[in-house]
């Protein structure tokens, strides 16, 4: 065999021992990221879809393993994760997202479509730099009253009836309401049987009524009868979910699942690059749908602006 030939048998053994060498470092140095989604609705499968869109445009290697908690189960998600302990959890709804915690508290945890993360318990109140963060549902209460107001010209007092469960946000909305000149009356109660009394009181002195998403109220049974008392009394309701105002609330807003997963890849990128997870705050939805029920407006003689219904998502006539 030549020198030449030799020489050239090297060359490409060194630069494949070379080559090889370099995907396993790559392959080392990417992050795996562990995605659990509560189950298969549409609210998962949009939100996973938005995560993973994120991921695809990372800015850093990464790669990413799916969970399914319904078809796993609790006890193989937990094996599974532990098995391939990851950088990082994104968790997909609340049942995962409190399975993760609970669970495997060591993990890091960015969790999306979660609902009212504080009064619910996956951040704790008290804790002023949880080691978690997410990308919440919660649509920002100034957001709300400004579309109610813009909505309903006429509103000044804005009723709520609360429970325990919803109370800090009820807070918030008490120091939101007068910078955008509204006066909140809020009245809490223990339990839906307690609802027609409390509602009764609200409608005798507010000119429209704000709901939170607290299910220690609303049974299906205690929103239809809220929705008959608003009707009669002339009192528009605004709803915390588009069945709500479907069934007869004068407006309600909505979000995009898969915006809400791209913001939770967001914000997993910002811990892969070095950013402390107690650093990084809860991110809010940044597609905001509007619902209107025009019927509901017909009733009650408001007359809604055009603009606003040619941008919103559903009208219900």
């Amino acid at each position: 065999m030549s020198k030449k030939l030799i020489l050239l048998w090297i060359s490409i053994f060194f630069l494949v021992g070379i080559g090889k060498g370099y995907s396993q470092e790559s392959r080392a140095e990417k992050k795996h990221i562990a995605i659990v989604c509560s189950d298969s609705s549409l609210a998962s499968i949009r939100s996973l879809k938005g995560i993973i869109q994120r991921l695809q445009t990372a800015d850093i290697a990464v790669e990413y393993s799916e969970l399914n908690l319904k078809s796993e189960g609790p006890d193989n998600s937990i094996a599974k994760l532990k098995l391939l302990h990851p950088d990082l959890v994104i968790s997909v709804g609340s049942p995962a997202t409190i399975l993760v915690k609970q669970n495997l508290p060591d993990l890091p945890l960015i969790f999306s479509t979660v609902l009212n993360p504080q009064t619910s318990g996956i951040i704790d109140a008290g804790d002023s730099m949880p080691d978690i963060t997410g990308a919440s549902l919660d649509i920002p209460i100034d957001i709300q009253f400004q579309k109610f107001k813009m909505i309903y010209n006429d509103i000044r007092r804005i009723g709520v009836i609360y429970t325990e469960q919803t109370e800090p946000l009820i807070e918030e909305a008490r120091r939101i309401a007068p910078e955008l000149e509204l006066e909140l009356i809020a009245i809490k109660i223990d339990s839906d049987r307690e609802l027609p009394t409390a509602l009764d009181s609200l409608c005798r002195i507010v000119d429209g009524i704000w709901t939170t998403a607290d299910d220690l109220i609303y049974t299906p049974q205690a929103t239809k009868f809220m929705i008959l008392v608003s009707l009669r009394n002339k009192k528009p309701i605004m709803g915390f979910s588009p069945s709500f105002v479907k069934s007869g609330a004068l407006l309600g807003l909505n979000y995009d699942y898969k915006d809400i997963g791209r913001r939770a890849g967001g914000l997993a990128m910002r811990y892969l690059l070095g950013e402390p997870l107690s650093e990084i705050p809860i991110a809010s939805p940044g597609v905001i749908y509007l619902h209107i029920n025009l019927k509901t407006a017909n009733q009650m003689g408001i007359e809604v602006d055009q603009s606003l219904v040619d941008i919103s998502k559903e009208i219900y006539k």
